[in-house]
């Protein structure tokens, strides 16, 4: 560690700055790594969840729509 008290204040301070900067390039990779693995967890569940109402939206219309016809046929 005697090596690094001999260095000169510039180069001390180069190094640390430049350790922060490092750090903070991989913290920033990490959190848009995980963002972007949320966008996309979130955009399967969406998908798929949709998927599932629609699916019963159209059940519960289907009734409707079949009294609907009845009434139809019936005036006609």
């Amino acid at each position: 560690m005697n090596w690094f008290n001999n260095l000169r204040t510039r180069t001390k301070l180069f190094f640390g700055f430049g350790l922060v900067i490092v750090f903070l390039g991989i913290v920033i990779t990490v959190a848009y790594l995980g963002i972007t693995g949320i966008n996309d967890s979130e955009q399967k569940l969406f998908q798929r969840d949709f998927a599932v109402i629609t699916n019963l939206l159209e059940l519960r219309a289907d009734p409707n729509r079949q009294r609907a016809d009845i009434e139809q046929m019936m005036f006609w």
